[in-house]
């Protein structure tokens, strides 16, 4: 194997070209195997690890998946399904456009309990009290809030716009943000107080979490340097832009914000999602299409709702490396017994510093590393600055001269580690080649 040699040194894979993909380690699920339709767009989970889908298209449906099997029920209209909620008994509640509001109940869907007034409906929420609130628009913006002993108490703020999410503060305040306006329930009144936020424009989702830090994210870049802002405030007058690393075209519009706990909170995007710990960015490449987010609280799961179906990242980005890859062997068609390629596909999903390793076992199981191929340990690149986002495939990592190699079984191993270190940043890849002349 010493006559083996390095055609291509990766300068390193910074230079190869970027794709749409989604790791290899998170999980799709489609239509194939049980979900009621190609396109999910909104995700909820129960308190029983229960995942609840919602699905608009064709037709309009909501999924349940226990981790076993798929059900799926028929919504009784053509309106697209635009949120969903559920109860204090695990019950799930729809809200479709025009009017439609909806109830899972004895294994189908029925008409709830939606004003008469309402044309188009737009959220819904449970308060901590589980009152039932549902926003939409009849020539203006309207909220109506549920009591089970008196019916409905209903505002008509004067805007011309449709409420796009609500959200609970700790203390249980009740917030829903439209496009440009930010509303939140006074104390003890039958009234909401208004901010604009700056930038005041294109807002499509809200969040609050356990320490009443409001956060929101816009529908579109908005000439931010063409990245979707996101801003937050503590107090809903000032507020502050989110710094983030920018992925060209993949956060150019913004869809969904998911806080977990005081671990972390989700931001979505159009391609994508933005894990952010307070202290790091992990970009999760979902190609196009990314509509919601939940955790599932019992393992950790993180699951995606897409235009490609529901994505699931199991153990959530704790039980995955940063820097995820697969390798292969590929016999040069044209000169198979003298020429050979070591493959590479790899996502890059933080900003590092990183050394990399190539090693062969051969055929005798001595493990030789490239490119010199010596029993010293040593990487074959060092140091060098991986790009959070960086997507390479297929990309040629060594050219093998087959000239003396003898026919046999070769095991091929790639890894990333923190530069200096012997710190793994990325799984261990192998593959089996089986050489023969």
């Amino acid at each position: 194997m010493r006559q083996l040699y390095l055609a291509a040194l990766l300068v390193l894979f910074v230079g190869a070209g970027c794709a749409y993909a989604m790791p290899p380690y998170l999980e799709l699920y489609t239509q194939a195997d049980g979900l009621g339709g190609d396109s999910a767009h909104r995700v909820c989970i129960d308190r029983e690890g229960k995942k609840w889908f919602g699905l608009s298209g064709k037709f309009v449906h909501v999924s349940s998946f226990d981790e076993v099997s798929w059900e799926s029920f028929s919504l009784p209209t053509s309106n697209w399904l635009t949120d969903m909620a559920l109860d204090s008994a695990g019950r799930i509640w729809v809200v479709s456009t025009f009017g439609g509001n909806w109830l899972l109940q004895d294994g189908k869907f029925q008409t709830s309990i939606l004003p008469q007034f309402c044309i188009f409906s737009s959220a819904l929420t449970f308060d901590l009290d589980w009152h039932l609130w549902v926003g939409g628009w009849n020539n203006g913006l309207w909220v109506a809030k549920h009591y089970a002993s008196k019916g409905w108490e209903t505002w008509f703020p004067l805007i011309n716009e449709a409420p796009w999410a609500f959200a609970l503060g700790p203390e249980g305040r009740v917030w829903f943000v439209t496009s440009r306006y930010l509303y939140g329930s006074r104390e003890g009144e039958t009234s909401f107080e208004t901010f604009y936020p700056w930038p005041g424009k294109d807002f499509v989702d809200m969040a609050v979490s356990n320490t009443g830090r409001i956060w929101l994210i816009s529908g579109s870049c908005n000439g931010f340097g063409g990245a979707a802002p996101i801003i937050y405030s503590d107090d809903a007058e000032e507020w502050s832009v989110v710094g983030y690393p920018e992925l060209s075209s993949k956060t150019e519009t913004g869809t969904c914000v998911a806080i977990v706990g005081d671990t972390g909170i989700w931001f979505g995007f159009n391609a994508g999602a933005f894990w952010y710990d307070c202290t790091d960015w992990r970009w999760i490449d979902l190609g196009d299409g990314l509509a919601d987010i939940a955790v599932d609280e019992t393992n950790g799961d993180v699951w995606f709702a897409t235009w490609s179906g529901a994505v699931v990242m199991r153990g959530g980005p704790d039980a995955w490396p940063p820097v995820y890859m697969e390798i292969s062997p590929i016999q040069d068609p044209a000169d198979a017994d003298k020429r050979a390629f070591i493959m590479g596909d790899i996502w890059f999903e933080m900003d590092l510093n990183l050394d990399f390793y190539l090693a062969v076992e051969d055929a005798h199981g001595n493990l030789l590393f490239a490119p010199q191929f010596t029993p010293e340990m040593r990487p074959m690149a060092q140091s060098f600055d991986a790009a959070i986002g960086t997507v390479v495939e297929n990309y040629p990592l060594l050219e093998l001269d087959l000239s003396g190699v003898p026919e046999g079984s070769y095991r091929w191993f790639a890894a990333c580690t923190h530069a200096g270190t012997m710190e793994f940043a990325s799984n261990i890849a192998s593959c089996e080649w089986q050489f023969n002349r």
